[in-house]
């Protein structure tokens, strides 16, 4: 696995590409918190996007047609990494929280993004 971070001056570029890049495949998103463990709060849901909205950022999943959509707002960001197959496959993204909490979306199929942006010829 690859480990890029994702400094606060590139989040606002980099989550609208990646988010462009990978609208509608699956994730799963999971969070552990220091003394709590870890649960799924999203199981196998379409990504609908990364945005950060002033202090917090916040990943939208849903299938959309009628269904419900699916918010997880992680509160005082800090690190932001990118985790990537040995190939160079979005694998995961890691959103470490101020407070210790990590959230972690993890894609069920990791993918090439220039496999799956459809502005790249």
């Amino acid at each position: 696995m690859r480990t890029c971070m994702v400094s606060p001056k590139e989040r606002q570029s980099f989550f609208r590409d990646f988010s462009r890049i990978h609208d509608g495949a699956l994730v799963t998103v999971t969070v552990a918190a220091p003394g709590a463990g870890s649960h799924d709060e999203i199981v196998n849901q379409s990504l609908r996007g990364i945005s950060e909205e002033r202090d917090e950022i916040v990943v939208n999943t849903g299938n959309g047609g009628g269904r419900p959509r699916f918010a997880r707002h992680v509160r005082n960001a800090g690190t932001v990494l990118l985790q990537q197959t040995d190939e160079g496959a979005d694998a995961e993204l890691d959103i470490a929280s101020d407070d210790g909490s990590l959230t972690i979306v993890r894609f069920r199929s990791p993918a090439l993004p220039e496999l799956l942006d459809p502005g790249v010829e």
